[in-house]
């Protein structure tokens, strides 16, 4: 058998249930749910951190990210010499492509380990002084408005929109790949739908008005939690938000995935109409998702809640992968550089801790993982109340992202999850515990509940294998 194209599409910051196929009925997301439907659609998919950097670094190598060098949000780029899908691919002879945003292996890295780039990010795409005055001007319109909530206007109409072009530009390089003797691995990354949560009409009004539901909160929910938390709902929460901006910035949310959604429909079927389709992995994934109003937030933060390390995860390979709903088991994203190349025909990376899936996705296998864990956070303990105390917020605000900072990031964060329970070790703060089956919202916390104490040390001690590892 010849060796397959591989296509990974990859989102910035989209939820789980972000997607139909996840049995969100309030969105519109009919390409990714046929995607779903003819391949698998992992229902427990994890990243092990909910930031850009270090996730992707996950998806690349394998490896926990915090064991690869890379922990906090600004471990960037990746050592040139690591051991990555990219450049296993590349030597196996693979033309190797990236559409899209990188955050990951910077300049150097892009030219030692793929053969066409084309970048772009939150701004549009990435040019420098020899760029056409057209792309000048719509990277100028985005630039310098990242901290608004939302804007209302996109300075682009559908057409001149970083989605539409670089799901053009990747389209092209497809067809140039396949004009090739070779296979190709293309990372096709969107950088929607991260903040600044902005898109187009139509898809600016497609929900307006809509019932989206509600938040996941509830007064109170921070007693009892970590300081770092009420940090980071000083910094960022929704408490001075008018009820209509927060309704407001979930349908422009809502709005950025289904365009995205109608694009990568505008690929795939590019796929089919050169004959590729069948020969071709594709996966589609997310780096980490958003709060979107739950726990009483937006963006991101240091923290391990599932609306925020919990993805949407498909893998379609027509006639190699079982098409359903895995659902009985959980899956960590290192354990996809090995699947990766497990599927064409290649070792595994060196140091990679993750786990094929071929077993899983070919029917072989019923179960996969029984718990998937997180790690996270810079040296030192986290931060104190006292401390709180004593912050100048309107300063701190100043920095930039300061809910990713030195004092937020301050403190070693490990997470275990299974089926049933999550816990998370905050060092030199108070633990957290939920109850996935009665609080699936993770409301609760759980760990200094005495009817709880079996169950914490069981996890405890699972955790404390794994740093041990």
């Amino acid at each position: 058998m010849s060796q397959p194209n591989v296509v990974v599409i990859m989102t910035d910051q989209q939820r789980w249930d972000a997607l139909g196929a996840a049995g969100n009925h309030r969105i519109r997301t009919p390409h990714l749910d046929r995607l779903a439907a003819e391949g698998a659609f992992v229902e427990r998919a994890f990243v092990p951190v909910p930031l850009c950097i270090p996730s992707r670094a996950a998806l690349f190598t394998g490896r926990y990210p915090s064991r690869s060098g890379l922990g906090p949000n600004s471990g960037f780029p990746l050592p040139v010499d690591a051991p990555n899908v990219a450049s296993t691919l590349r030597a196996a002879g693979y033309r190797t492509i990236l559409v899209g945003k990188d955050h990951l292996f910077g300049g150097e890295g892009l030219a030692h380990h793929f053969d066409h780039v084309v970048r772009y990010d939150h701004a549009g795409r990435a040019v420098d002084e020899k760029a056409d005055a057209e792309e000048r001007a719509l990277r100028a319109s985005r630039q310098g408005r990242f901290d608004e909530p939302f804007i209302e206007r996109d300075a682009f109409d559908t057409a001149h929109s970083p989605t539409r072009r670089l799901t053009t530009a990747a389209i092209d390089a497809v067809g140039d790949a396949h004009a090739r003797p070779q296979p190709f691995f293309l990372w096709l990354s969107y950088p929607d739908p991260h903040p600044p949560y902005v898109v187009a009409e139509p898809y600016a009004s497609m929900y307006r008005d809509h019932d989206l539901g509600m938040p996941a909160t509830r007064p109170g929910e921070l007693d009892g939690k970590p300081p770092r938390q009420r940090l980071s709902h000083r910094l960022m929460g929704t408490a001075d938000y008018p009820p209509r901006d927060l309704q407001r910035l979930r349908e422009i949310y809502y709005g950025m995935v289904t365009f995205i959604d109608d694009e990568i429909g505008r690929f795939t079927q590019a796929l089919d109409d050169q004959g590729i389709g069948g020969d071709t992995i594709v996966v589609f994934m997310s780096d980490h998702g958003d709060y979107m109003g739950d726990h009483g937030m937006v963006r991101k933060s240091p923290a391990m809640y599932d609306c925020l390390v919990r993805i949407p995860l498909i893998i379609r390979w027509p006639g190699h992968i079982s098409p359903g709903r895995i659902a009985n088991t959980l899956v960590s994203s290192i354990d996809l550089a090995p699947t990766l190349l497990d599927f064409a025909g290649l070792p595994p990376l060196p140091a990679a801790e993750g786990i094929s899936l071929a077993p899983l996705l070919a029917g072989r296998a019923r179960a996969h993982r029984d718990r998937v864990f997180g790690l996270y956070g810079s040296a030192g303990d986290a931060v104190t109340d006292a401390e709180l105390a004593g912050i100048d917020l309107d300063a701190f605000r100043a920095e930039p992202h300061p809910w990713m900072g030195p004092l937020a990031m301050r403190g070693r964060m490990a997470m275990v999850r299974t089926a049933e329970w999550k816990l998370v070790h905050h060092q030199g703060a108070p633990g957290e515990l939920y109850d996935l089956h009665a609080d699936p919202d993770e409301l609760i916390n759980r760990f200094a509940d005495p009817a709880c104490i079996a169950v914490r040390a069981e996890l405890m001690g699972s955790l404390v294998d794994f740093l041990l590892e």
